[in-house]
């Protein structure tokens, strides 16, 4: 599972803070992901995002916090990614694909990178929540990247349990 925190709602935002989580659909969590802090200097600012960023606590980061760059997060995650599918394709899982993935595409070509995988490899989560809840909201979350995912974990599978696709 991927999450992104952005200041702008373009497929060029900004990117301020990421998170991956690898898991197994049907066993759940494997570990081994992480979150990351980015400096924000590359892409789009909005300043409706902005101030909502601000007022939320997801922006400015803390005095002294450790920020990687845009360039940085794409090579930790081809690594992260890596280590999930070894010799198989993975699932790369985000919630609601039609925002994250554009938003990492665009951070990809502005850092002259490619993809750390293929865009048939995405599923989004949020397709899986509607099949299973049509529009039941799911519990509000605090736009930690982490938290965040581990949530977006949970949910799924709540989803594909309801769907049929698990055991409870």
């Amino acid at each position: 599972m991927i999450d992104l925190e952005t200041l702008s709602t373009s497929p060029a935002a900004a990117i301020i803070s990421a998170a991956a989580v690898p898991f197994l659909l049907h066993e759940g969590l494997t570990g081994g992901g992480g979150h990351w802090l980015l400096d924000g200097n590359d892409g789009e600012r909005d300043d409706e995002t902005l101030a909502w960023a601000e007022k939320n606590g997801t922006w400015p980061h803390a005095e002294g916090a450790a920020l990687i760059s845009e360039k940085a997060l794409l090579l930790v995650l081809r690594e992260v990614v890596c280590k999930w599918g070894g010799e198989w394709a993975p699932t790369i899982w985000i919630w609601g694909a039609d925002f994250d993935s554009p938003i990492l595409k665009s951070a990809a070509v502005r850092q002259n990178m490619r993809m750390p995988w293929q865009y048939w490899h995405v599923s989004c989560a949020r397709t899986a929540w509607k099949l299973a809840f049509g529009n039941q909201p799911r519990p509000k979350r605090d736009h930690n990247p982490l938290r965040d995912c581990y949530a977006a974990i949970q949910d799924l599978r709540l989803a594909v349990q309801k769907l049929g696709g698990l055991r409870a």
